[in-house]
């Protein structure tokens, strides 16, 4: 019979070892171009603060809340009357500048949307929110030499299926081009990032929350992202 624990540590010990490639090639073959990269980001991230004013900030928040209202309404409609009182944490970040990993996320918006009845895991959620947000932007931007890295649109591009138990590592996380007056005149990228639900479930608030907003955003990457992930409570809204 086959030892499934000597498979499942051999996976686990190869995930390792991809990271630990990945971390060093960050830290060393990329390091002079980081450093400029990580100034220009820095510099840039104060600007976008300086422009982001209280009242453009607030609104954005409550637009948000509204929009994500409406769609964890609508996914758990789809789940049935018995997942009607759960709810999931939603997170909002603005990446003004593609490719420069989590450090140039600007958090916009943060808090748990809907019912309570799974809220006792809100710990957890807050954790993994913040872990899909952070691996998506550490995976956009040009790809990496021998790795899964580069180019994403979604978490679930990077998802560990074998060792999520062990790994927490999920979809539910999508970047998206829009046109968002309050941050200004020019095209952006939003990272929404949910937790609560099932992985299609978290991706199809992510994306339903950022189509109910009254900003103009960019279906290719709606399109795109749904592609990766056959995402049926999606492609039932958007009808096909």
């Amino acid at each position: 019979m086959y030892n499934f624990k000597w498979l499942k540590f051999l996976v686990i010990q190869a995930t390792s070892l991809l990271d630990i490639y990945i971390d060093v090639y960050y830290k060393f073959i990329r390091k002079s171009t980081h450093t400029h990269r990580n100034t220009h980001t820095a510099k840039l991230k104060e600007v976008k603060m300086a422009t982001l004013n209280h009242s453009n900030l607030e609104r954005i928040r409550a637009l948000v809340r509204e929009a994500a209202k409406s769609a964890i309404k609508t996914v758990l409609g789809s789940f049935g009357s018995e997942h009607s009182d759960k709810g999931a944490y939603i997170r909002v970040y603005h990446l003004p500048n593609l490719g420069e990993s989590y450090i140039g996320l600007i958090e916009l918006f943060a808090a748990w949307i809907g019912g309570g009845a799974n809220d006792n895991k809100l710990d957890k959620y807050i954790i993994v929110s913040v872990e899909k947000a952070i691996r998506l932007a550490r995976n956009t931007g040009n790809p990496i030499p021998f790795s899964y890295l580069g180019g994403h649109l979604s978490s679930w591009e990077s998802r560990d299926q074998m060792c999520a138990r062990f790994r927490d590592k999920f979809g539910g996380a999508t970047l998206v081009r829009c046109l968002v007056q309050e941050l200004g005149p020019d095209p952006t990228h939003l990272l929404f990032s949910v937790s609560g639900l099932t992985e299609i479930g978290d991706e199809a608030v992510a994306l339903l929350t950022a189509i109910n907003l009254p900003w103009q955003v960019n279906m290719d990457d709606i399109h795109g992202i749904v592609a990766k992930s056959g995402n049926f409570l999606v492609k039932r809204e958007l009808g096909y």
